[in-house]
């Protein structure tokens, strides 16, 4: 019985003491909580530091600045650079599949097709690869249709320049093989260059 009484006035809550610890600032832990600058970040920052501070101590210093610090900015910098590279790769990779996806769609046939409409559209979008594979395709056209040439589908460029031996064709073909085949990217210093071998060839009659 006297068991019994000692038990029970062990879980009695003191109330008077309970108060005082109410009444106390010691306990009160919603200051640091709800104070008006207070930041999560900054809070989660102030930890970070302290607990990388506890990990690295010992740690020379550069200046004021643990050496620490400028080891993460450092790494920090590296992803930041390492990121754009990738992402400028991927979207130059990406350039080049669609260019190549696009020229693979199209058939270098130089019948039923609007060369003038056709260049035009390319020159205003300043698509200078299909400048000089217009240009070069218009080029063969004009030749087999003065029978210059005996064009077929089957035939490669080089093919032509045995029959047309003038130097201005030969620059041609050579240009249109790198640009279309050869994946060098063309400007618009190119597409002059193309311009002016085919009135040579046209215009002049090359030697064929």
């Amino acid at each position: 019985m006297p068991l019994a009484i000692i038990y029970s006035s062990t879980l009695r809550p003191d109330t008077v003491l309970i108060h005082a610890f109410q009444q106390s600032g010691d306990y009160d832990y919603s200051k640091e909580l709800f104070q008006s600058n207070f930041s999560i970040w900054g809070w989660l920052w102030d930890h970070a530091v302290r607990f990388l501070s506890r990990i690295f101590r010992g740690v020379p210093h550069i200046g004021h600045v643990p050496l620490w610090v400028w080891v993460l900015l450092a790494v920090m910098v590296l992803i930041l650079i390492v990121g754009v590279f990738v992402i400028r790769k991927r979207g130059l990779f990406y350039r080049n599949r669609q260019v190549e996806e696009e020229e693979a769609d199209e058939d270098d046939n130089i019948y039923g097709v609007d060369f003038e409409a056709a260049l035009a559209k390319a020159l205003t979008k300043k698509n200078w690869r299909s400048v000089v594979r217009l240009r070069y395709l218009q080029t063969l056209k004009a030749l087999a249709d003065a029978g210059r040439i005996d064009w077929r589908p089957s035939k490669t460029p080089t093919q032509y320049t045995r029959e047309v031996t003038a130097v201005p064709f030969r620059n041609m073909t050579r240009l249109f093989l790198r640009v279309r085949y050869g994946g060098f990217a063309a400007d618009e210093a190119m597409t002059s260059q193309m311009l002016g071998w085919q009135q040579q060839v046209i215009g002049e009659g090359g030697d064929a």
